[in-house]
């Protein structure tokens, strides 16, 4: 049976990170990933037509750039699938002046705001419990979010807690990133930690 979110959420906070901003990501990089595979099939008509039969794209939302690079990954990792985000730059250029949507980024932010009900609705002693068996945060960003509770007390202490030992998280936060995202991981292991406790992606 598969996890419901409250047990993906409090099963992401004994790792070294804010299972919000992890679960966000995750829903964007499935969104991709399903998207790329879905749109390889019957290709007869070539990438471009494919992009165009897909009705959220049709309505002129695109990728920002962060997800752009994710997609031409994800197609590298599986040759022979046509271009999507070759279709998707024709399109682009077709209509320059037009604004645009991020698509992936649309996902991330639905995502996010799931997980932030769902941590909202919690038993607080259910979060602390989790807490104390593991490592993880909710990020001042997130936490931002949140309404005054003292929930939200215990988590920004647990933020605090981990800015009086950097160097001890950003090596379990190095370690477990690198479990995470692989080859994506070879960014600057310090900054990166320390963009996770702020937030930034």
């Amino acid at each position: 049976m598969a996890p419901t979110d409250a047990e993906r959420l409090l099963a992401l906070l004994r790792e070294p990170c804010c299972p919000i901003c992890i679960l966000a990501r995750r829903a964007a990089r499935e969104y991709l990933e399903t998207r790329l595979l879905r749109l390889s099939t019957g290709a007869s008509q070539g990438p471009k037509a494919l992009y165009e039969q897909d009705p959220p794209m049709v309505s002129g939302a695109v990728l920002c750039s962060r997800h752009w690079h994710k997609l031409v990954a994800l197609e590298a990792q599986h040759p022979g699938v046509p271009r999507l985000s070759e279709a998707m730059l024709e399109t682009l250029l077709e209509t320059a002046d037009d604004p645009r949507i991020c698509l992936a980024c649309g996902v991330q932010q639905s995502t996010t705001r799931r997980y932030l009900e769902v941590l909202a609705r919690l038993p607080a002693e259910t979060v602390g419990l989790a807490l104390r068996q593991g490592q993880g945060f909710i990020c001042l960003k997130h936490l931002a979010a949140l309404p005054a509770s003292p929930l939200k007390g215990w988590l920004l202490e647990r933020v605090h807690a981990l800015t009086l030992d950097l160097p001890r998280f950003q090596e379990r936060y190095a370690r477990w990133y690198s479990t995470e995202f692989g080859p994506e991981a070879e960014l600057d292991p310090p900054g990166r930690a320390l963009a996770a406790l702020a937030g930034e992606d």
